[in-house]
């Protein structure tokens, strides 16, 4: 098993918040994510970020799924510079 990918992304409008993959999906989505670029995702968990301690002030968090789809994009509106 690997350990679980945590990161927290940024959306057009400059909005922040924390996205899980967990440890049995990494081997399908660790190829497909790296820092720096944007991609649209789709057919993704949400539940409510009750932890302690959070990357961001979302009151939710996203959770990959098996199933969910990421696709690349190109040319986009999201900042690349958003976070500080």
């Amino acid at each position: 098993m690997k350990a679980p990918i945590e990161m927290v992304v940024l959306d057009e409008e400059g909005d922040t918040i924390q996205c899980i993959v967990k440890d049995i999906f990494v081997p399908i989505f660790e190829g497909l994510l790296a820092e720096g670029n944007v991609y649209v995702v789709t057919n993704f968990g949400v539940a409510l970020n009750t932890i302690k301690f959070k990357p961001t002030r979302h009151e939710i968090k996203i959770h990959f799924k098996r199933d969910s789809i990421v696709h690349p994009v190109q040319d986009s509106s999201v900042p690349l510079n958003g976070f500080n």
